[in-house]
């Protein structure tokens, strides 16, 4: 077989050091977005106002007997994108053990389904363990029903009715 073929030219086992800087799998040193204090407490009033809002919300949407469940939209900030923090939050949406998170909006909304308060009630109970959860309170800007953009029908457009037409025939 021809050598110069081959993709490997040179194989080595490793060294006991690694030169680089940084290892696989982040450090254990907190962000330095993480809040603490009283700017924590803050936050985690705030996002479970927020949560409260949502849980009132919820109690009208089970009396009208919809149909479907209600949406709601978990904002993450931009420092914690990482899929570390999205994990964390996903976790605490999906507290039921069901896959509550059906996508996303935008680069930063999380929406996840609610069909229970139980749900809800889990998570007021994280913000309420401010120093404990600091990371994860931190990592979320906003929670709120999700309420979806939708634009306005307009009769003078013929792009609806060429689609409309098209997939009718």
């Amino acid at each position: 077989m021809n050598e110069k073929y081959l993709p490997i030219k040179i194989f080595e086992k490793r060294k006991d050091y690694d030169d680089r800087s940084t290892e696989g799998g982040g450090d254990s040193h907190e962000s330095s977005w993480v809040l603490h204090g009283e700017e924590l407490n803050i936050h985690a009033n705030y996002l479970n106002k927020n949560v409260r809002t949502v849980q009132a919300s919820f109690k009208k949407w089970k009396e009208e007997q919809r149909t479907l469940p209600m949406i709601i939209s978990t904002t993450v900030i931009d420092q914690a994108v990482a899929k570390t923090h999205r994990g964390r939050i996903v976790n605490l949406l999906e507290n039921d053990g069901r896959d509550n998170v059906i996508g996303v909006f935008g680069d930063r909304q999380l929406l996840s389904m609610v069909t229970e308060e139980s749900v809800l009630e889990t998570i007021c109970e994280a913000l309420e363990k401010k120093e404990d959860e600091a990371t994860l309170i931190s990592s979320i800007a906003d929670i709120d029903v999700f309420s979806p953009f939708i634009e306005p029908f307009e009769k003078e457009n013929n792009v609806y009715s060429f689609l409309y037409n098209s997939k009718c025939r």
